[in-house]
């Protein structure tokens, strides 16, 4: 599987500035990908921007109509325990944002936080127990914010009820107490950068990762 970078544009047809800085190799086998995917989430970025040679199905199977929103994160997964998945650096398409897309509606973020923690044992799979309290201690960070974010849109709706629900199931997946100390960090010490505890396999020595700050994902109203 090869897959590129895109750039986002909005309804309009304008680039939205986001920040591209990613150093990941061009190169990225089993290990590589799980410490990048269970810190990180999705690789690749954007389902758009896959190719993959029709053997591939034959071998790992088509997307699991089970998965609703996290159907590329699930495949990626079965991929990379098969194949080793390629990067081309190049930005050739972009992925428009509009307020009508799928992953905009809190609705769609329940069953992403849902099918997130589905994923929750494939990643586990690789790590000790306290390597894996590490990573969701560093993910509670970056998707445990993410998903707070549509929660607190959806109570400020009045949906209390599918609010309190998604809190419940959030503090599943990412434990509240971790969560919530990221948002405090957030407000005491704006600009402070959030970076992983587990080392990165060997190949990845020397390589910078993306550094996110706990503003980088904030849910766009």
């Amino acid at each position: 599987m090869v897959y590129n970078n895109p750039d986002y544009i909005d309804e309009s047809g304008a680039q939205i500035p986001v920040d591209l800085s990613d150093t990941t190799p061009e190169f990225i086998d089993r290990d590589m990908y799980v410490w990048i995917a269970s810190h990180y989430g999705a690789l690749p970025p954007s389902l758009s921007s896959i190719t993959i040679p029709r053997r591939v199905f034959d071998v790992v199977g088509l997307f699991n109509p089970d998965y609703r929103m996290a159907g590329d994160l699930e495949f990626y997964n079965r991929v990379a325990q098969k194949y080793a998945i390629l990067r081309n650096r190049h930005v050739l398409h972009s992925v428009r944002s509009h307020a009508g897309a799928t992953q905009q509606s809190s609705r769609a973020g329940a069953t992403y936080l849902a099918e997130e923690a589905l994923l929750d044992d494939w990643y586990r799979q690789w790590w000790s127990a306290a390597d894996f309290r590490s990573v969701k201690r560093f993910r509670s960070a970056l998707r445990g914010r993410y998903h707070l974010g549509w929660i607190r849109r959806l109570a400020r709706q009045g949906e209390f009820g599918p609010a309190a629900k998604a809190l419940r199931q959030l503090n599943k997946v990412y434990p509240l107490r971790w969560v919530l100390s990221w948002e405090i960090l957030r407000i005491l010490r704006p600009g402070f950068r959030v970076t992983p505890t587990v080392p990165a396999p060997p190949r990845l020595t020397g390589i910078t990762m993306p550094h996110l700050g706990l503003d980088d994902l904030e849910v766009r109203e």
